[in-house]
């Protein structure tokens, strides 16, 4: 699970110029914060090449012309390469007391890192939170109501705090990271579009 910030910078590598409703969809999915139910609608349950099936079965059912949509499909493959990647062998080297925690602070160190450091980053917050919600409200899975308030959220989060670069996950992994997720998503999304 990456952080919002690293959610934006791969949808920038994917389409600098996207539709606002893009970046939303980029967000969207994290907008329900109950472990149980993120868990599910990020295919997590799964293990293994079966969530790469279920999220590509549901990509089917997305109309990957809608901007929203493309964005959340986008966010579900990165976490997922994210999650069997950078965040299993982060936990599988883990020395501390209590891993989820150290990497939570972890994860606020690289989003508030690419925050402070990323020319763009405020206006697209306040432009996504100015958003019109009709534009992020084709999925019932994730309540444009939620959308709203995670956006606003993140929007006015303290940004103030540390700026220290993770040391656990340096800007270096970061950025090779999402260029390849992102090299990596545009070859499932070829890959889909010729199967359906």
């Amino acid at each position: 699970m990456p952080c919002a910030m690293m959610h934006l910078v791969c949808a920038k590598l994917y389409d600098p110029k996207a539709d606002i409703a893009f970046y939303i969809g980029n967000e969207a999915p994290d907008c329900m914060d109950i472990r149980e139910i993120k868990d599910k609608s990020h295919f997590r349950i799964y293990k293994g090449e079966e969530r790469e099936a279920r999220l590509t079965e549901f990509a089917r059912t997305l109309d990957l012309n809608d901007p929203y949509e493309l964005g959340v499909l986008l966010h579900l493959y990165v976490d997922m390469l994210w999650d069997r990647g950078p965040m299993a062998e982060h936990r599988k080297n883990y020395k501390g007391e209590c891993w989820f925690r150290d990497y939570r602070w972890q994860i606020r160190l690289i989003g508030t890192h690419i925050y402070k450091n990323a020319d763009w980053s405020k206006d697209i917050w306040v432009e996504m939170c100015e958003a019109n919600e009709s534009k992020y409200a084709s999925l019932e899975i994730f309540p444009a109501e939620k959308i709203k308030s995670y956006l606003i959220f993140n929007r006015d989060r303290d940004r103030s705090a540390e700026t220290t670069p993770s040391p656990d996950f340096p800007p270096e992994l970061v950025d090779k990271f999402c260029i390849d997720a992102v090299a990596q998503f545009k070859v499932f999304l070829n890959r889909i579009s010729t199967v359906r």
